[in-house]
């Protein structure tokens, strides 16, 4: 029988400031602290996954906090290490855990373990949770390089249990960037230097395909994909993020959102993308010599917070506010998690790669 997670509060001390941005959560660890994973929760809270070091040992834990900055929970994971956390279709949290031992994944409620009886152990599979469709579970793992084909990884639940699990890999070329529309899977990815627009059900069978002329972009995400309804991509080339809307017919409206200064030099990608509304999105990104998040609204950049190497700051390009963090000898900060909730409140999470106990959370209501 498994048991249940203790609080462990005092693994770190937390620290919160009000700022005209909204709220900074500063969290330190005695030694070393890294953030792995985050989601937003049904009661609109956030759930952090951070690995704390004591004594040179790992440690797994989860913190929830709210909107405001207050913390809610801080729970040890006792049961394996790498977590990757998600939302059962019950509106539970659930984890996917290896096991130090034997590199076997657990999948196990983050509550309630006691009810449980013998957990089935399962070969681990590396990939995003992209969301639910009725009651399965999706985790995508998009191969980056080489030839083989991209998986999803189904869960499906009954209740307060998982009464399948199953594999399914997709149709090449691999590489896609995967959105959950309905009962099916849309992806972008690029085939031959053209992007391609498909969708799949949940067996992986191809249900329609089509190429997209979006010019020559250096890379291209998905933000809302449909064959039906309009379809909304974000992409970049060089040093210009641009928009794109398309209609069902395949015609393509492209809008540039910003062009950043040479000096900054160019992007390199686009991390992750969260939908707001029909309308609003956020997405996170990295370049040559920066990272920073933006909020795009109505095809328009309202506010777009960049770092550039070496400064301890975010500054908004768009309004030339600053969000300042503590100064060190050297600064490279990094955008680490980026998440949203249904009260109009979005927290970015960001270390700073100089020092390794720290761990900032920006706070912000839009």
């Amino acid at each position: 029988m498994l048991k249940e997670l203790q609080d462990v509060s005092n693994l770190f001390t937390i620290d919160k400031y009000a700022n005209s941005f909204g709220r900074l959560i500063k969290i330190t660890a005695k030694e070393k602290l890294v953030h792995a994973d985050n989601i937003s929760l049904f009661n609109n809270n956030f759930l952090y996954s951070l690995r704390v070091n004591i004594n040179e040992l790992h440690n797994v834990v989860y913190m929830e906090m709210d909107p405001l900055g207050k913390i809610v929970r801080v729970i040890k994971e006792t049961e394996g290490i790498l977590p990757k956390v998600f939302i059962a279709p019950n509106n539970t949290i659930w984890c996917c855990i290896l096991d130090a031992i034997d590199e076997r994944e657990l999948v196990i409620p983050l509550l309630n373990r006691h009810v449980l009886g013998k957990v089935q152990k399962y070969r681990s599979f590396v990939g995003d949770w992209i969301g639910n469709s009725n009651n399965t579970v999706l985790f995508y793992n998009r191969n980056l390089f080489g030839d083989k084909p991209d998986q999803l990884l189904k869960l499906e639940f009954m209740g307060d249990s998982i009464i399948k699990r199953e594999i399914v890999k997709i149709p090449n070329p691999p590489n896609n960037n995967a959105l959950i529309e309905q009962k099916n899977i849309q992806l972008i990815g690029w085939d031959k230097g053209r992007v391609l627009h498909r969708v799949v059900d949940l067996k992986g069978h191809i249900i329609q395909e089509r190429y997209l002329e979006l010019d020559d972009m250096d890379d291209v995400v998905g933000v809302r994909l449909s064959f039906k309804e309009n379809s909304t991509l974000i992409g970049f080339k060089e040093n210009m993020l641009f928009i794109f809307t398309i209609d069902s017919d395949g015609s393509v409206i492209k809008r540039k959102l910003i062009e950043l200064e040479e000096s900054a030099g160019i992007f390199y990608s686009i991390i992750t993308v969260k939908l707001i509304n029909s309308e609003s999105f956020l997405t996170n990104f990295v370049g040559e010599k920066f990272n920073g998040w933006a909020l795009i609204s109505n095809d328009s950049i309202v506010e777009c917070y960049m770092s550039n190497e070496g400064e301890p700051y975010y500054k908004d390009i768009i309004s030339n506010t600053v969000i300042e963090l503590p100064e060190l000898d050297e600064n490279k900060l990094i955008v680490s998690g980026l998440n949203v909730n249904k009260g109009n409140t979005y927290q970015v999470a960001i270390y700073n790669k100089h020092e390794e106990r720290e761990l900032f959370i920006l706070s912000r209501n839009f």
